[in-house]
Parts: C-alpha cells; structure tokens; sequence
C-alpha cells in the first residue's frame, strides 16, 4: 500500500506526514519502501539511515547539511489529530519507525595482511584482550570487522571541541540518553585470521572493542558529579564495590550512571 502510495511523484510534504501519523496512531510496523521528507523536502527511503530529531537539539551534534540531508522534516513534529503527542512520541522512537535517533554507526571489515605475531597481540591487548589467539591457519592474514562513526562526524566533533571544552561530554551525553539497542549491536568487534579459500575463523571467542569506544577512551568525554569532563577511566560507576570510595574517589555524574547506561560505561573505563 505504502509503495503505490509514495509511487505518485507529487505527493505532498503533508500527505506523507499524514500517512506517517495514522501508522503512528495504529502502532505499524513501515516496510522498507516506506520514505519520510527530510528537512530540505526530499522524499527519501528508511534504508538511507533517516532520524527523528526527539528533543529538537541534534542539530549542535552534526553538521547543517548532513542534518538537513536525514533528518525527517518538521511538519511530523507539529500537533495532529490524527495521532497524541504521545502515540506520536513512542512509536518514532520505536523500531516500528524504522528511525533512529543519532548518528548511525557503521560497521567495516578491514584486511591486515602479513600480521607478525607481536603485532597482533599488541592490537589484541588494545581492544581490551589479554590472552593468547587461537590460530586456525599458516597463513598471518586477518579481517577486522569494526564499528565506528562515520570520519565525517568526527572532524566535525573535532572542530566543535575545540570552540566547547565541554562539547565531548554534551556527544556522549547524547549517547547515552540513547536506548540500548542503538549501540548493543556495535559494543563489540572482531578479528579473524583468513585460512584458503577465504574461510575465516576468529582469533578470539571474548568479543574486542569497537573503535568508537576506543576513540571516547581518549577524550574527556565523562562529567563528574561536579559536572568537570574527565577521560572514563578517571571516574568510578556506582556499584556495591565501590560504595567505600564515594568520598574518596571522582564518580561519574549520577545522573548519566544508570542499568541502562551501566554496561556503556563499563566498556569506556
């Protein structure tokens, strides 16, 4: 139905914001073909990686045009009778939309031929593993299967940070107010050696870190209770382990320290 519907080249930017309400108001799952109006009034696929702007604040996270480019247009957002705010609110941020909320990660498969045994323990020990790879083959060729943002988005968080000192903690503030299942699929990479005919088997059964995770490592990217960014590793969670050090120690800021955000910064530390 979807398909015949946006099949008519002059479809209106309200029509297909109608349409996108009264799948709201029934809780719908949208197929593939379904497509939204971005910002500057193209009608684009969910397949391009399109989102929803939640708290009208994602535009001080990339850059005007790429926002412009994904981001749905602002006639979803305005009042309808056709959906509450509410209906409205849940099934965007549901994956029934097929919409996220944030820059996607992207995930890639890079070779490494000719590894010397030093230099994969090296690169093993910095995604956060400390034993021995289990070698399959002869061969020293290997695949990484990584995450990662887009380079794009990181010159451009990279040119923010150096105007906001405090721009590194505002992005994975932004992150972690995420719902899981934006990141649970890119908490993890992997490393595999390539045997003939290009079988691969991993060198590890422990999943490694991605390289976002990496990068926010380096960054003062954490506020402390005292809301001052600080590198992960600087800052304690709160767990029953560490309930003796909280007038010793620097914590993360409580309110970015939750069930849910537990398991992120865990990675990060």
């Amino acid at each position: 139905m979807s398909s015949k519907f946006f099949a008519n080249t002059n479809t209106s930017v309200d029509e297909c914001v109608r349409l996108t309400h009264i799948a709201a108001k029934l809780n719908a799952p949208v197929p593939d073909s379904f497509k939204y109006v971005t910002a500057d009034g193209q009608l684009k696929p969910v397949t391009e990686s399109l989102l929803v702007d939640v708290n009208s604040n994602l535009d001080l996270m990339v850059k005007p045009d790429w926002y412009n480019a994904h981001v749905i247009h602002q006639g979803y957002y305005k009042l309808s009778n056709t959906c509450t705010a509410s209906e409205w609110k849940q099934w965007v941020q549901s994956e029934r939309s097929k919409l996220s909320s944030f820059v996607p990660l992207v995930q890639s498969s890079k070779p490494m031929w000719y590894l010397q045994m030093d230099t994969l323990r090296n690169l093993l020990k910095a995604r956060g593993f400390s034993g021995e790879p289990d070698l399959w083959y002869k061969s020293m060729d290997f695949y990484i299967q990584d995450w990662d943002f887009e380079n794009q988005h990181w010159e451009y968080w990279k040119a923010c940070a150096l105007k906001d000192a405090n721009f590194w903690a505002h992005l994975l503030n932004y992150i972690l107010e995420q719902p899981p299942n934006y990141w649970q699929r890119a908490k993890s990479a992997r490393i595999a050696q390539r045997g003939k005919g290009g079988v691969t088997r991993s060198v590890t059964t422990a999943p490694l870190l991605p390289a976002w995770i990496l990068t926010f490592r380096e960054l003062p990217c954490l506020w402390d209770t005292h809301k001052m960014p600080h590198q992960p590793a600087e800052l304690l969670t709160r767990v029953p382990a560490t309930d003796s050090l909280k007038d010793v120690e620097l914590f993360v800021q409580p309110e970015l320290d939750n069930d849910t955000t537990r398991p992120l910064l865990l990675m990060l530390e």
